[in-house]
């Protein structure tokens, strides 16, 4: 998929130099262009035509300035690309030429129009005059920048607030619209694929719920199936439509498989990167505001902890840890105000919270309570869940925990992208049979109620199929140490 996108942009580029090679003999003027994006992106972003215009005229530029200049030295230009119509160009010279580099700059105001239609792009462009510069000790002046720190550097001084809004409208309006690019430009006549690309185009994820829009789409799960083993761009869609509808918890546990799987496609590993450290930074804000609440109860401030806890809810209303503190300073002030009967209520408010934490993260890793043997095998496995990728040497071991975790906490979307992994990557043989497998992905799919798109695998064939998973998955319940303790 866009293979031949690569071949088209590089071509231009081929030809570009070509172009100029007698220019750049008779002045001594060598050069070298790198896209800072993967080349997919840059194609879906913009028109070739209009880029080999702007490009050309933009070198043109570039070149009258420099024939002018006889020393030896390095020009560094950073052309940022935005659907905003107006190229930012970032100008630094080695050795320090402040007069060059304001020509340069008043030279580039003539080519600074143009956008592109989904993200911002960005293209590094080196100059070498006359050899290059020669002084080892030279630095180029102004320190370079790349557009992306200091896109990175102003998100950082968001409020929380202004970090939730940001994030779902790159998601919605920048990010989900290219991704829908992509699809559409697939090679293959996949109609679950088509019917994404024009799900995401219509923004029905707006409307409806994101779970039903995948875990429960049966395009969704045969667009998966179809696209190479190596294009990640189902799990890509799930999470930034979860970030669209400010989900970021569950979008957070996409990144996870993303991170996993998506080594060989620069387009999923793009959007990857671009997603993770935003909602890190996210995170990372919200938790240093979790942590005033934490203080409050610290403090044997309930009423405080609970009331800042549920103004903050409004900043980010899909949190489980936030949830969970709630919670948890609710369930201290129950204790406080009833020492003896305090429990029924405790169990009441802890059934209506775990529901609001579990639909904000399925695999929250922590659970409260358990009366029976199940509800205490449920709270080992997500327990077990911070145990996992601590260690690089065990990480296909966490990977299958994961997978097996997941499905037993039933959260079967989860599990299925794990094991559709699973699949069709080569794994060791003895973490999991390729039969089990195959079996759980299509065991999860047939939990979401998506029988129609496996009915032809011939695994289903056999009625016995489901019944022995579930036998295989209590087997695993029943032999666990916390389940015997509990006798039933």
């Amino acid at each position: 998929m866009h293979k031949h996108l690569r071949c088209i942009f590089f071509s231009f580029l081929f030809c570009l130099l070509l172009h100029s090679i007698s220019w750049a003999q008779k002045n001594n003027l060598k050069y070298a262009i790198e896209p800072l994006e993967p080349v997919a992106i840059i194609e879906a972003n913009i028109l070739e035509e209009k880029f080999n215009n702007w490009a050309a005229n933009f070198k043109n530029k570039v070149m009258d300035r420099m024939a002018k200049d006889k020393e030896q030295r390095d020009v560094l230009i950073v052309a940022s690309i935005s659907p905003d119509h107006l190229v930012d160009f970032h100008v630094a010279v080695r050795p320090e030429d402040e007069a060059l580099r304001s020509e340069l700059m008043d030279s580039l105001q003539s080519v600074k129009d143009l956008n592109t239609d989904y993200t911002t792009i960005n293209l590094l462009w080196e100059f070498y005059l006359n050899g290059g510069n020669t002084d080892s000790v030279a630095t180029y002046a102004p320190k370079p920048h790349l557009p992306t720190d200091l896109v990175r550097q102003d998100f950082e001084q968001f409020s929380l607030k202004l970090k939730h809004q940001d994030l779902q409208a790159w998601a919605d309006e920048q990010a989900l619209p290219l991704v829908a690019d992509l699809l559409s430009s697939a090679e293959g006549n996949w109609k679950g694929v088509k019917e994404v690309s024009d799900m995401i185009k219509d923004k029905k994820y707006q409307e409806q719920s994101v779970l039903a829009l995948t875990d429960g789409n049966e395009h969704y799960w045969q667009a998966m199936m179809d696209l190479s083993p190596d294009v990640q761009l189902m799990p890509v869609v799930k999470l930034l439509m979860h970030m669209a509808k400010g989900e970021f918890d569950l979008a957070k546990n996409y990144i996870t498989i993303l991170r996993l799987f998506s080594q060989g496609d620069e387009a999923s590993t793009y959007f990857l990167q671009e997603a993770e450290w935003r909602i890190k930074s996210f995170k990372r804000h919200l938790e240093e505001e979790i942590e005033v609440g934490i203080q409050l109860h610290e403090l044997g401030d309930y009423d405080k902890a609970i009331a800042y806890y549920r103004e903050l809810v409004n900043k980010a209303p899909h949190n489980a840890a936030l949830q969970y503190e709630l919670y948890y300073s609710q369930k201290k002030k129950l204790m406080k105000e009833d020492s003896i009967g305090y429990d029924p209520k405790d169990e009441v408010l802890w059934n209506e919270t775990k529901k609001l934490i579990y639909e904000c993260d399925p695999l929250y890793p922590f659970n409260v309570r358990a009366k029976t043997g199940l509800e205490g095998y449920e709270i080992m496995r997500r327990g077990e869940l911070l145990q996992l990728f601590q260690n690089k040497k065990q990480l296909k071991k966490d990977l299958a925990n994961l997978a097996a975790i997941a499905i037993d906490l039933k959260d079967y979307a989860y599990a299925a992208h794990l094991y559709w992994n699973y699949v069709v990557v080569n794994f060791e043989a003895d973490l999991l049979t390729e039969s089990d497998r195959k079996a759980y992905f299509l065991y999860s799919l047939h939990e979401l109620d998506q029988d129609g798109v496996i009915k032809d695998d011939p695994m289903v064939s056999d009625k016995e199929l489901w019944k022995k998973v579930e036998d295989k998955l209590q087997k695993r319940v029943e032999e666990s140490e916390i389940y015997r303790a509990f006798g039933k």
